[in-house]
C-alpha cells in the first residue's frame, strides 16, 4: 500500500496539471479495493457551471466492449452458445456473416471484418445523430468482405462488436440493457451504470465538450443507441471499480472462462508486449501484466487499467473530447513503480522556421495536414477542427492549449512520417 506522502504527491501532480492544462473529468486511483486517490476537475455541464464530482457518470465509449464480451461468456456458461462456433449460427437473417467467422473472432478482432468505412465526404458524427434502425446498420457497415482468414491477425472492429449484442440478444430474448442490468449491473451493484440513452434522463451525467482553436465548444451530437454494444454504456468511476473487483474474485465467472477473457489472443501492437484479449487489451510493462482499454467519443474520453498482481486500478473518465488521458495515467502508475513524479509543465516553444516538416501526411484514406499561416503553425487530423501547434525542437511540435505532442521523424527511405502517416505533399 502507498504511504500517504505519495498520495499527497500524486494529488499535487494531479493539481498542477489542470493548472497547465484543460483537463475535465473524475478519477479513481485504488489499490486492493481502497481508494487511495479519488479526485474530479472540471464542470459536468458549462452552461450552469456545475462540476464534476467523483460520481459524475460518463459515456465510457469502448470501455463498453469488456461488458458486451462478458455477456457473451455468461451466455456460454449458461450453455446457450458457444464461442467457438460460427458467428451466424446466433445472428439474426439480415445480419449474416462469413460463415468461417466464430464469436471468439468477433470478441478478439480477429474476425476481419473492417472498421468503419465511409464514402468520401461523409462524417460519422453527421450518420449517427439519429438512430439507426439495425438493418439499417447493417446495410452500412457489413455490407463488406473481412479483410483477411478469420483468426490471421488482429483488426480493430467496431462493427463487430455490434454484431455481438444482436447475438446477445437473439440468445437471451432480452434487449441489450435488459440483459446487462440482470447479469451483470444489478448483480455487482452498480446502480450508476446503463446503455445510454439520449431520451432518458441519466443522473448526474456530464455533458460533451470539444476544442476548436483553444475555445472550448459543445461536442457534435451522436445518438449513443447507434453504438450500444461497441460503446454506448455510461458509468462513474465507483462503479467501474466494483467491475474490476468483480474481475479479480470470480464472481460471475467460473475459473475457466475468466482466464479466457484475459488470455492473450492475437497481437495488437509492437508497445509493451500487446495482445487482445476479450475486450481487453493486454500488455506486459516492465515485467508486469496490465489489464487495460481506452475509450473515444464525441466529448468523451475513458482510460482504465489494472494489475492483477497487487490489484492497483487507475480509471479515469473525461467529458473533454481531446484529452489524452495516459498523459495522467502513465506519470502516477510509474510513480507507483519506484519512478519519480515529475510536475507536468508545458514545453518551451523554440524558434524555427518548421518549413520542411510543412505538407500534408496520409495512411490510406486518413490525413494529417501541419501548414504555417498568420505566424502560427496549423495541424489538422481527419475531420477534426484545426488547432494551433508550435515548435519545441527538431521535428517535435506541441498543442497550443493541449498536452499533445507530435514527433515527425525519417524513415530509412528518407520519407517523413507523422503518428504512421507518411508525407505525401509538401507546402
Amino acid at each position: 500500500m502507498i504511504n500517504e506522502n505519495q498520495i499527497e504527491k500524486i494529488y499535487q501532480f494531479l493539481d498542477t496539471y489542470v493548472a497547465n492544462f484543460p483537463f475535465s473529468g473524475s478519477i479513481l486511483l485504488s489499490q486492493r479495493n481502497y481508494p487511495l486517490i479519488s479526485a474530479a476537475y472540471g464542470e459536468a455541464d458549462r452552461s450552469f457551471n456545475i462540476k464534476n464530482q467523483i460520481d459524475t457518470s460518463y459515456p465510457i465509449a469502448s470501455l463498453s466492449k469488456a461488458f458486451t464480451c462478458m455477456g457473451i461468456l455468461l451466455l456460454h456458461q449458461d450453455g446457450k452458445l458457444d464461442i467457438h462456433t460460427s458467428a451466424n449460427k446466433y445472428l439474426p437473417s439480415f445480419a449474416r456473416i462469413d460463415g468461417r467467422i466464430l464469436l471468439h473472432h468477433l470478441m478478439s478482432h480477429s474476425s476481419g471484418l473492417p472498421d468503419y468505412r465511409l464514402a468520401k465526404g461523409e462524417k460519422l458524427s453527421e450518420i449517427f445523430t439519429t438512430p439507426i434502425q439495425k438493418e439499417n446498420w447493417v446495410k452500412l457497415f457489413l455490407k463488406f468482405e473481412p479483410m483477411f482468414e478469420p483468426g490471421k491477425m488482429f483488426s480493430y472492429s467496431n462493427p463487430a462488436y455490434y454484431l455481438l449484442g444482436m447475438v446477445i440478444e437473439e440468445v437471451s430474448g432480452l434487449s441489450f440493457g435488459e440483459f446487462l442490468q440482470k447479469r451483470i449491473f444489478t448483480p455487482l451493484g452498480m446502480e450508476h451504470s446503463g446503455v445510454d440513452d439520449p431520451t432518458q434522463v441519466i443522473a448526474k451525467k456530464a455533458r460533451a465538450y470539444d476544442m476548436d482553436d483553444g475555445n472550448m465548444i459543445q461536442a457534435p451530437f451522436t445518438d449513443a443507441r447507434n453504438f450500444y454494444p461497441q460503446g454506448g454504456l455510461y458509468s462513474t468511476v465507483g462503479d467501474l471499480t466494483l467491475w474490476l473487483k468483480c474481475l479479480q474474485n470470480q464472481s460471475l465467472l467460473n475459473e475457466n472462462l475468466q482466464k479466457a477473457m484475459f488470455t492473450p489472443y492475437v497481437p495488437a501492437g509492437k508497445m509493451h508486449n500487446n495482445h487482445y484479449a476479450y475486450g481487453w487489451h493486454i500488455l506486459e510493462i516492465e515485467g508486469n501484466i496490465v489489464y487495460g482499454h481506452g475509450g473515444f467519443h464525441w466529448g468523451y474520453r475513458s482510460h482504465i487499467e489494472h494489475y492483477p498482481e497487487d490489484d492497483t486500478s487507475c480509471i479515469i473518465l473525461s467529458n473533454n473530447g481531446f484529452q489524452d488521458l495516459m498523459k495522467i495515467s502513465n506519470p502516477i502508475l510509474e510513480f507507483l513503480r519506484g519512478k519519480e513524479l515529475k510536475l507536468p509543465i508545458k514545453p518551451n516553444p523554440i524558434i524555427s522556421d518548421g518549413k520542411p516538416y510543412l505538407g500534408s501526411y496520409k495512411s490510406g484514406e486518413f490525413e494529417i495536414k501541419l501548414w504555417f499561416e498568420n505566424e502560427k503553425f496549423w495541424m489538422k487530423w481527419g475531420q477534426s477542427p484545426s488547432h494551433e501547434v508550435y515548435p519545441t525542437g527538431e521535428g517535435k511540435f506541441h498543442h497550443a492549449h493541449v498536452d499533445e505532442d507530435y514527433t515527425i521523424r525519417k524513415s530509412k527511405d528518407g520519407k517523413l512520417i507523422l503518428a504512421g502517416c507518411e508525407q505525401v505533399e509538401q507546402f
